[in-house]
């Protein structure tokens, strides 16, 4: 489902909410886990903040993630560079979905 599709403002709302509570969380996981070089828990955090992306249209921050998971278990350099992409991408959705809840306007993402 693409949350900019919804026509009920508070279910829009509580979705968005309810993504960047989720979406904070698989970071905090990713981070962490790269931490400890745990490429197992950055996989799975990752493809699931990728999924969670998709569903409300974060097309951009879906393909990081999802490219994160898949280079979590190769060099730690390029696993790094996935991750600062991911940070990004999250940073931008994180941003619009923010303006558009003060604003109390549909979400595009």
């Amino acid at each position: 489902m693409n949350i900019a599709t919804l026509t009920d403002t508070d279910t829009a709302r509580e979705i968005a909410l309810r993504f960047l509570d989720d979406a904070r969380g698989a970071l905090t996981t990713i981070v962490d886990a790269t931490k400890k070089r745990e490429s197992a828990t950055v996989v799975v955090a990752a493809n699931s903040l990728a999924e969670a992306s998709k569903r409300i249209g974060a097309r951009v921050l879906a393909a990081a993630a999802a490219r994160l998971a898949i280079l979590a278990t190769t060099s730690h350099d390029a696993r790094d560079h996935s991750l600062v992409l991911v940070a990004r991408s999250f940073a931008e959705v994180e941003l619009e979905i923010e303006r558009s809840l003060d604003r109390d306007v549909p979400l595009f993402i």
